[in-house]
């Protein structure tokens, strides 16, 4: 089995609204008070908050909560966002928790609410342990579409429904440009659905990539 050393990583969150938050508008006050009283076990004060956008485009306006290394919360008034960069396994528990914190506030804050969707995209760029990226994506099946000039690997990009967590899944591998022969990773899961299990979805949708990987022959370096 080829190991995976992840040099930088991010995972990205987007619960998108099924309406915009009327009631909130223009109630940035209410807002942070709300998301202050959600993250008060993060110890959050006036510092951890950013106030983006202007008050007449609504689109833009968003109110950001900065949690360390649980990394970072955004309100918008039409979905909200949460962003974790370089992190541990325990960090991504306690970003799974952020999360559900928040959203457990606004669906408890705005007026007939409901989610659309919950996305979880999560990428990477590592090194593969005693080869390149080159190597690895040009021993991938391809298909049989001739190219203009050398072969250095077309990648990899496969999209399928998961059953068990009714969940559209998309898995792409490629070239990193960042990493000198590493191989760039990303992952998205897509829940068309209100009410999702944050943490147990996170636990299987981790899984899920773990095993699909391993049928490339590749399996990340800490397990």
């Amino acid at each position: 089995m080829q190991k995976l050393l992840v040099q930088q990583a991010n995972i990205d969150y987007y619960g998108f609204f099924n309406g915009p938050a009327f009631n909130l508008m223009g109630e940035m006050r209410h807002i942070i008070q709300g998301l202050s009283e959600a993250f008060s076990g993060n110890n959050v004060g006036l510092g951890n908050f950013r106030l983006d956008g202007e008050a007449s485009e609504p689109s833009s306006a968003s109110v950001t909560v900065r949690l360390g290394s649980f990394g970072l919360y955004k309100f918008k008034f039409d979905q909200v966002q949460a962003n974790l960069a370089s992190f541990s396994y325990d960090d991504l528990e306690g970003f799974i928790s952020v999360i559900s914190k928040g959203n457990k506030w606004v669906r408890q804050s705005v007026d007939n609410f409901s989610f659309r969707s919950h996305i979880f995209s999560y990428s990477n760029h590592s090194n593969i342990v005693e080869n390149t990226s080159t190597e690895f994506l040009t021993a991938l099946p391809r298909r049989n579409i001739p190219l203009p000039g050398e072969d250095l690997g077309s990648g990899l990009l496969e999209t399928w429904h998961d059953k068990e967590m009714d969940a559209r899944v998309r898995l792409s591998l490629d070239h990193s440009l960042q990493l000198q022969d590493g191989l760039y990773m990303n992952y998205i899961v897509v829940f068309d659905r209100d009410e999702i299990d944050y943490i147990d979805y996170a636990h299987q949708s981790r899984k899920l990539l773990e095993q699909f990987l391993e049928k490339l022959n590749l399996q990340f370096a800490e397990q």
